[in-house]
């Protein structure tokens, strides 16, 4: 107390933000570090207010001191925020998130971190490893899936979207996971211009579900692909055959024979 009014008395601010900064370069025991930073946090708001900057420095120096020191952070997010500096804000997330164990802060972090991502910086790439990290923790939040699938097509990141819907086969009832395989085999076939892996996934389809009228419709574009090999080709007439037989279609046997 006797210090800062010494500041005022003779206009020495400066020394006495110094000093602060000095005494939180020490080894404090953890309870008498949070007040001594506040108090100087404090002293920085009301003598240098004009310069953010330097309040900001502090701040982050502390958070780097005490990654618990929720306050700070809390109070540069709202700095760095009002100043819409969105690449320092994310920075701050990342830095923090990689001290952070706790799940509940984790989890709050990871999800302020992707709104600011892909709200605010446009950043729809990391946003979308924020979501990913975040869906580690909450896999059964299909808010967390829906956002980052809609991040992913955006940007036609399809490998990555089939990883999604693959991680998420085995948590899906039968009528999704089928619905979800059909998806995975349209991108492989559509996007990727990759029959060879639409058909697998259409045979691990047909496999759980014989005769399925629409994968059946999906392999009959396979078989009539130009751009495929003919081992592929071949491949999609032999599953065609083999379901329609099991779903007593045998017109369309002939039919995608004379195809083929």
């Amino acid at each position: 107390n006797h210090l800062e009014e010494l500041a005022d008395e003779l206009q020495r601010p400066d020394d006495v933000a110094a000093l602060y900064r000095q005494l939180l370069e020490r080894s404090l025991p953890k309870a008498l570090f949070g007040s001594v930073a506040e108090r100087a946090v404090q002293f920085h708001e009301e003598w240098f207010g004009d310069t953010p900057d330097k309040i900001g420095a502090l701040l982050s120096r502390v958070i780097e001191l005490d990654p618990d020191a929720d306050w700070a952070f809390e109070q540069l997010t709202v700095m760095l925020t009002a100043r819409s500096d969105w690449d320092e804000l994310l920075a701050l997330y990342d830095r923090t998130l990689a001290t952070t164990t706790d799940g509940d802060r984790r989890r709050r972090l990871l999800d302020d971190a992707a709104q600011v991502a892909k709200d605010f910086a446009g950043d729809s790439d990391r946003a979308a490893g924020y979501l990913q990290q975040l869906l580690v923790i909450e896999p059964n939040n299909l808010q967390i899936v829906t956002s980052l699938e809609r991040i992913l097509e955006r940007q036609q990141r399809y490998n990555d979207l089939i990883d999604l819907w693959r991680s998420r086969l085995s948590q899906l009832g039968a009528e999704e996971a089928r619905e979800t395989q059909m998806r995975i085999a349209s991108v492989w076939l559509d996007k990727l211009s990759e029959p060879g892996r639409a058909l697998d996934m259409l045979r691990d389809l047909l496999s759980d579900a014989p005769g399925d009228a629409n994968a059946c419709e999906q392999v009959e574009r396979i078989l009539q692909l130009d751009t495929a090999e003919t081992e592929i080709r071949r491949g999609a007439l032999g599953l065609l055959r083999k379901n329609y037989v099991v779903a007593e279609r045998a017109a369309d046997v002939v039919r995608a024979v004379e195809r083929a």
